[in-house]
């Protein structure tokens, strides 16, 4: 029955659509969560990094173009606030509270407008314009680029106001969800989705050897990747024990993978897409599986869904019964009217003369076929004649991708001999890889673009005829049409400028020069551009545009894990601060990246943990480059709980005070949130903030220090230790709290308090000397908790309405057997 039904589905989009919608909708889900748990300690007033300067920057309506973001729409909302708020902050939190609500009506199903997706980007673009240095990761480019495409693969916008524009057949204006076939806009942003995919890979592969790491080109990455890693995972420990040669094999074939692979998503063949399509999601999760990496495998996977036809999807990746508990539209293809003659079936009993003349003498008014129909609908698994095994359709479907997976495989073996991967050293050169890619790259580049023009200027027409023909019919109303096919020109247009925003930055990642129209009309002819040069959209279209809309993140280009770091060793900083009762150094305990040689690496991802990434990168620098690692330093020195929140514990606070406490319970957090609430609005007043810090007096460090390790993973798993650090050395020296007050003026942090310190113990403050802060009151909002209980209820009321509706259609079936 399932093949019957995926076969049905063969060449249909409906379910790759869905799932591609519904997985950025789930994307944004992570960021804007991961996001909002971290503004508190990163950008409020209290964080390291700031944003009301910027904020305020970007609130201006007049500097739209040049910083686009969603601040100024909502800025309005703070002139209806007391000045005790923290306005960065606020205005933050709810640009990510409206982003999850969002992201998760998308990720429910409960709508796809493009409009709600517009939003989510902008929201999302917004983030990223006051991120600053937290928030410069290739994959919050990505989800944006992806954002951005999922837009003009939603519904159209003006669905919103379906009871205003309706038209007299019931037909929404400018919907085409209720036809089999796939629209052509639609035809269009999937093939702009499967050149992001392209693009990503490719470039991902061509840059590590571009480089010229030589571990790349010797095949001795992975050697170190796993332990040096931004976030390693338990199981990176195991991968990095892994023998040599295996560890060879998996760099090989990374690059066969992104190289050479990536390319058959270009295939018109669905076999051979499916197969490349294979391979891109196995790199995905073997990464996903040794690595925290957030979001970014999840959404290179949706990526990939988009590739697979409806029948792909049914029969291999989503069963149908999740798809109909998630609300997907599965629909078959109509069956034929009854007026249609019916033809006879090849796998079904012909009807004869002789057994509707004894039908008739028994009195059965039914004939023969009829009777053979039932029977045939009762039982799905008699079939006449019966075929032999190996000629069923399922059978040699799957031969096929098994035939062509083999012949993918050997050319990998081709590529990548054995005894080649064994000794380290690779067939080719880098003058072999940049003929390769000169050549191949122009050539995808323009197939893809001039279909995607051809296929959407004739889609356009045929459209316009059909609605002529269904306007002529009064199926629809004359608003509808014209609504259907404007957004379509709309959605295809802008896909192909998109596409063409995109070619300037993948060139340029490539090392390449963009080429125009121009270039043929040099003397001579060079052998080394594809005769399709000519074939290229002027300069204005490509570089351009991309000038134009570079604001906008509409496109960058991708090149992950260029050159490989922490060969012989991870460079790794800790933070030590100086406890005078005790009179030794105490660290403090990061919650994902590697700390002590017995902590057990920690498993970070869907979750991002921006402090902890930015910890990484700065070990390979300077703190003189890094303001905010300087920042944390002198609120740690205060133990400022704020930027204890962003650590696992702190050495110098109580196990059981809040900010030492890295898991968040529901109750507390909603009391917190109460008891701010109701002093803003005249109540008992709440404990206040103070400036930059709020210090606990029961112990603070005499003087805190940063050293620099080099962290390796143990040879052996010898009483649970997972690392050897060695060759400390000094990355910022020992400081105390007076000597970053002039640096502080510098960099303009807020006025902290200046304890007077006796023998290194801290004595109590005046309290008048401290200047009132303003006050986060989305600080201790509960939303991880509150998402889960949406979830739960939502889920379980779609659970109980499948089943009842399973159980109204097996009393209608009874009814009709007792009819019968």
């Amino acid at each position: 029955m399932a093949g019957s039904i995926a076969a049905e589905h063969q060449n249909l989009w409906r379910i790759s659509r869905f799932l591609f919608i519904r997985g950025v909708g789930i994307c944004y889900l992570i960021a804007y969560i991961s996001l909002f748990v971290q503004i508190d300690g990163l950008y409020s007033c209290n964080g390291l990094l700031p944003a009301e300067r910027h904020i305020k920057i970007h609130s201006s309506l007049a500097s739209f173009a040049t910083r686009p973001s969603i601040f100024p729409v909502i800025a309005p909302v703070l002139d209806l606030l007391p000045s005790s708020v923290d306005q960065g902050a606020f205005l933050m939190s709810v640009v990510c509270l409206m982003g999850v609500l969002l992201s998760l009506c998308v990720a429910l199903n409960v709508t796809s407008n493009s409009a709600v997706l517009f939003v989510l980007y902008a929201g999302y673009l917004s983030m990223l314009s006051v991120g600053q240095t937290f928030m410069h990761f290739q994959w919050d480019i990505l989800l944006i680029e992806t954002g951005a495409i999922a837009i003009l693969y939603g519904d159209c916008p003006l669905g919103l106001l379906k009871k205003l524009i309706i038209s007299p057949g019931g037909t929404d204006y400018g919907r085409t969800d209720t036809s089999l076939r796939e629209p052509v806009h639609h035809r269009v942003v999937r093939w702009l989705v499967r050149w992001l995919l392209f693009r990503l890979m490719f470039a991902s592969g061509i840059t590590k050897l571009y480089s010229g790491c030589p571990t790349w080109w010797s095949l001795t990455a992975l050697q170190w990747h796993f332990q040096s890693q931004c976030l390693p995972m338990p199981t990176s420990w195991f991968a990095h024990k892994l023998p040599g040669f295996f560890l060879k094999m998996g760099v090989a074939g990374t690059f066969y993978i992104q190289i050479c692979v990536s390319i058959l998503l270009f295939s018109p063949w669905r076999v051979a897409r499916h197969v490349a399509v294979f391979f891109q999601v196995a790199l995905m999760v073997l990464i996903a599986a040794t690595g925290s990496y957030n979001f970014f495998n999840l959404l290179a996977c949706v990526m990939c869904l988009n590739c697979l036809d409806d029948k792909a999807i049914l029969s291999c990746v989503v069963p149908k019964e999740l798809l109909s508990l998630w609300g997907c539209p599965i629909t078959s293809p109509p069956s034929p009217s009854p007026s249609t003659p019916a033809t006879t079936s090849p796998h079904k009993p012909p009807s004869s003369k002789r057994g509707k003349k004894a039908a008739a003498m028994n009195g059965d008014s039914r004939t023969a076929t009829t009777r053979a129909d039932e029977a045939h609908e009762n039982d799905d698994n008699e079939t006449w004649p019966i075929k032999p095994f190996w000629r069923r359709p399922e059978v040699l479907e799957v031969g096929t991708y098994v035939l062509v997976a083999l012949a993918v495989m050997g050319g990998f073996l081709v590529l990548f001999p054995l005894d080649h991967v064994a000794q380290g050293r690779l067939r080719f050169n880098i003058d072999d890889l940049r003929r390769f890619v000169v050549l191949v790259v122009p050539t995808l580049t323009l197939t893809q673009l001039w279909v995607m023009i051809v296929g959407g200027a004739v889609g356009l027409i045929w459209l316009t005829v059909h609605q002529r023909e269904e306007l002529a019919q009064r199926r629809i109303s004359r608003w509808a049409s014209v609504g259907t096919v404007s957004w379509a020109l709309f959605v295809c247009t802008a896909a192909i400028a998109l596409f063409l925003n995109s070619m300037m930055p993948f060139y340029q990642g490539l090392e390449m020069e963009v080429p125009s129209v121009h270039g043929t009309q040099r003397r001579g002819r060079d052998l080394s551009k594809p005769a399709l040069y000519f074939l290229h959209p002027p300069e204005l279209l490509t570089t351009g545009l991309h000038r134009r809309t570079a604001p906008f993140q509409l496109t960058a280009s991708y090149g992950l894990f260029r050159r490989m770091t922490g060969v012989g060793g991870r460079p790794e900083l800790t933070i030590e601060g100086y406890d005078p009762e005790r009179r030794q150094w105490l660290e403090y305990e990061f919650a994902y990246k590697p700390g002590r040689e017995d902590t057990r690496p920690a498993i970070a991802q869907p979750h991002q943990p921006r402090l902890d990434w930015q910890m990484w990168f700065a070990s390979l620098g300077r703190y003189q480059e890094n303001g905010w690692l300087v920042h944390l330093v002198y609120k740690l020195l205060h133990n400022d709980p704020h930027a204890s929140r962003l650590l696992k514990s702190n050495p110098f606070l109580p196990k059981e005070h809040p900010a030492n406490t890295h898991q968040q319970h529901m109750l507390p957090l909603v009391m917190g949130l109460w008891k701010q609430l109701v002093g803003l609005l005249g109540g008992p007043k709440a404990s206040e903030g103070k400036v930059g810090v709020i210090e606990h007096t029961e112990r603070l460090p005499a003087a805190l220090r940063i050293l620099k390790w080099n962290y390796e993973f143990t040879d052996r798993w010898r009483t649970h230790e997972w690392w050897n650090r060695t060759n400390p050395a000094i990355y910022l020296h020992e400081v105390r709290k007076e000597d970053l007050e002039e640096l502080r003026e510098g960099q303009g942090w807020p006025q902290l308090t200046k304890p007077t310190i006796a023998d290194g113990i801290n004595v109590n403050t005046d309290p008048s000397e401290l200047t009132p802060c303003p006050i986060n009151i989305f600080e201790n909002f509960p939303v991880v908790e509150l998402l889960l209980t949406v979830l739960v209820l939502v889920v379980s009321r779609r659970f109980t309405n499948v089943l009842s509706s399973g159980g109204g259609r097996q009393q209608t079936r009874r009814g009709k057997e007792a009819a019968r």
